[in-house]
């Protein structure tokens, strides 16, 4: 089963082996997997490999810990929300349609000032007020969407937590703007501490982060956001066409 000869790595055999377990119902969902000590002597290698496999299945969602209990074999949502690259989607709209519940919880609403990037990015004078505000976005009880947001409070000044709580385009299109497009950039990463927690997330698992610039339908930036998407739960397409 390992191949001491092979460039791939032992652990990454070893994480492949008890992925065709699990896939194969050899584990059952549910069941508990075996120890790091058992596991060390039946296939012959250090537990601290044996933890780098499973630490890799942990962090792709096909086993999880239980403080004091040990681990289990981890029933997999396998349907994600796919989100287009070249579209604005509405969150809650999208999370209907994928038969779960939407829930927003506002984490921080301040009006405070403009750190000097972000008024570069929204095109506002250096130290003027904006919005600052932290919205969690969950598929029911499961977080999956954190989003980190300025506002321009000069265009906004009645924008209140009951807005961010409920619909923050309404609002805006019915103080009679109209939002033209946004700009993004996308990666994966390790997130912050704080960020992770809020996700519920393990230490040391990506999430997938969006930088976003958002516009008026005159060119006005007036919002700059910064959002970690869970990527058990999301899936970004793109279709591209030829030119």
């Amino acid at each position: 089963m390992i191949d001491r000869n092979s460039r791939t790595p032992i652990y990454v055999q070893i994480e492949k082996y008890f992925l065709e377990l699990i896939q194969k119902n050899k584990i059952k969902v549910g069941e508990q997997f075996p120890s790091e000590t058992v596991l060390s002597k039946e296939l012959g290698v250090s537990r601290m490999t044996i933890r780098q496999a499973i630490n890799s299945l942990v962090i792709n969602g096909y086993l999880v810990r239980s403080r004091g209990k040990g681990t289990f074999v981890k029933e997999r949502d396998t349907k994600k929300i796919e989100l287009p690259l070249d579209k604005l989607r509405n969150f809650s709209k999208e999370v209907q349609k994928s038969g779960k519940k939407p829930v927003n919880i506002v984490v921080v609403f301040k009006l405070t000032e403009a750190p000097l990037n972000i008024a570069k990015i929204l095109k506002i004078a250096d130290g003027e007020k904006v919005f600052y505000m932290e919205r969690l976005r969950c598929l029911g009880d499961v977080p999956a969407v954190l989003e980190q947001t300025y506002m321009r409070n000069d265009l906004f000044g009645d924008l209140t937590e009951e807005v961010i709580l409920s619909s923050k385009h309404k609002y805006i299109q019915e103080k009679g703007y109209k939002i033209k497009e946004s700009k993004r950039e996308i990666m994966a990463e390790i997130p912050l501490e704080n960020v992770a927690s809020l996700l519920k997330l393990n230490r040391n698992e990506p999430v997938l982060k969006a930088k976003s610039i958002t516009f008026l339908a005159d060119g006005t930036p007036f919002e700059y956001s910064e959002i970690s998407y869970n990527q058990k739960k999301y899936k970004f397409t793109l279709i591209a066409e030829y030119d």
